[in-house]
Formats: structure tokens, C-alpha cells, sequence
């Protein structure tokens, strides 16, 4: 499954956080804004270069730190956003999202054990942050740990049981169990199921939901999906012919 974080959202609401409600917060957290202001409509760099001189003139402003980090990690420089993130939670060690937003940098350099011990520290921080269980989770199923994985992802469903993706992600934690046990089938279906309430408009959803029921046998619901799944997104309308060949030969072997 993929996984996103809404990066305007989340600087606001880090930014806040780091800055506090103090005057000297608000005026470092202003100079930041003033940054982005005068960048509008560019890749980030004239952003760079007034986060520097802001750096330059005040290092203990966690708010430019990871504002650079993440600017750094929208050009998929993950090194350079692990550093600015690392010196931000040197300046606010006990700000659980800084943490996130470096354990997602770490993800997406594979580094899974810095990711998984990131959000593990979100978590200590705020036990109450579904996103963190459910993006421990992802980076534990990378690592094809599913137990793990489905049991972070039930943590988050515990906190936030509306969360169609963390269904749709526990859902995926347990086809990587189906080899233990031919039960975690139904209960992956279930969770598509779940999801696809939540959230109908997801074709990747219907496309999982269609592989598990293919493998049950149940063919002609297994195209039913692969079929709305188009519906949703024509670009796996070419995945769905040969699905529908699979099926084919499947009925007449």
C-alpha cells in the first residue's frame, strides 16, 4: 500500500507545536512563514536560501530545521531531511511529529530499522497517535513481520476505527499470513470489505480484495472487483484482461 502525509497540514500543525505560544515562537515561526511567502511558485530553493540565513543567524530554531527537512524531502534528498530533522528534535526532543516526519524519511530510504524506532518513539511520546501505529506498521510488513504489522495496525483501527487505509494495510498484513494459516484469508477480505464501506472509491482496494478471492476460488466475484476497479482507475484496464485470462484458464484448465 502507499502512504502519504498531507505536508501542509503537517507543517502547520508541527510548526505549531515546536513554536508554542511564547512571542519569541511566534516571531521564529513567522520569519519561516516569510520564507515560504517569498518562494511561492518555485522547486523549494529560494526557500533553502532564506531557511539558511534564518539558520545562520538563530540555530536553535527547530521550525527552520524542519522546514528545510522538508523541503529536502520533497526533492527526495532523504539524507539532507534525516540531518534537518535531527537537528530539530535536538532543539524539541519531546515533539512526537518530528520524529514522524524523520521515520518517514528513513522509509523511504528502506532503512527500516531507524524508521521502525522513530515511530516507536512517536509512539512513547503520544500513545494516542494512530498514524504512527499504522505507519510502524507499513515499514514491520516491509520487513514481512505480520504479526507485527496486524497487530499495530488494530492499534491504530482501536484509535481511529474509521480509518479506511489502516483496514485496507491490515488487510495486506494478513494475505502475508495466509501461509500459516488458510483462515487469514476471510479475515483479509474482511478487512477489504471494511474499507471498501469506508471508502468505495479506492480501486487498489477492489484489485486486493480481487486477488484474495481468486485464490478462494471465487472467480466470478474476483472479476466483479477487478471490473469496478477499472470503473475507478482505467489504468488497470490492461491488468485486468490478463486477470481475466488467469480466470479463463482457471475455469477451463
Amino acid at each position: 500500500m502507499k502512504y502519504g502525509i498531507c505536508w501542509t497540514l503537517f507543517f502547520i500543525v508541527v510548526s505549531m507545536v515546536v513554536a508554542g505560544c511564547t512571542t519569541t515562537g511566534e516571531m521564529k515561526s513567522a520569519e519561516v512563514e516569510r520564507c515560504k511567502e517569498e518562494a511561492q511558485g518555485n522547486d523549494g530553493n529560494k526557500s533553502l536560501v532564506c531557511l539558511d540565513e534564518i539558520i545562520k543567524r538563530d540555530n536553535g530554531n527547530a521550525i527552520a530545521f524542519f522546514s528545510r527537512g522538508k523541503i529536502y524531502y520533497a526533492k527526495d534528498d532523504y539524507d539532507k531531511a534525516i540531518e534537518n530533522f535531527s537537528q530539530a528534535i535536538k532543539i524539541s526532543p519531546n515533539n512526537a511529529m518530528l520524529y514522524g516526519a524523520r521515520g518517514l524519511s528513513y522509509y523511504k530510504k528502506n532503512d527500516l530499522d531507524h524508521a521502525i524506532s522513530d515511530y516507536s518513539q512517536v509512539i512513547k511520546l503520544d500513545q494516542n497517535r494512530a498514524s504512527a501505529y499504522l505507519m510502524r506498521g507499513g515499514a514491520y510488513a516491509e520487513r514481512k513481520e505480520y504479526d507485527l504489522a496486524v497487530s499495530d495496525y488494530t492499534q491504530a483501527l482501536r484509535l481511529e476505527p474509521n480509518n479506511s487505509d489502516s483496514y485496507s494495510s491490515r488487510g495486506v498484513a494478513y494475505i502475508g499470513l495466509i501461509g500459516k494459516d488458510e483462515s487469514y484469508a476471510d479475515k483479509a477480505i474482511a478487512d477489504f470489505n471494511q474499507s471498501i464501506k469506508l471508502n468505495p472509491k479506492n480501486a487498489d482496494v477492489y484489485v486486493l480484495r480481487a486477488g484474495v478471492l481468486y485464490a478462494k476460488g471465487e472467480l466470478e466475484k474476483a472479476i466483479e472487483d477487478y471490473d469496478s476497479a477499472i470503473k475507478l482507475d482505467p489504468s488497470y484496464k490492461e491488468y485486468g484482461e490478463e486477470f481475466r485470462k488467469l480466470v479463463g484458464k482457471r475455469k477451463n484448465p
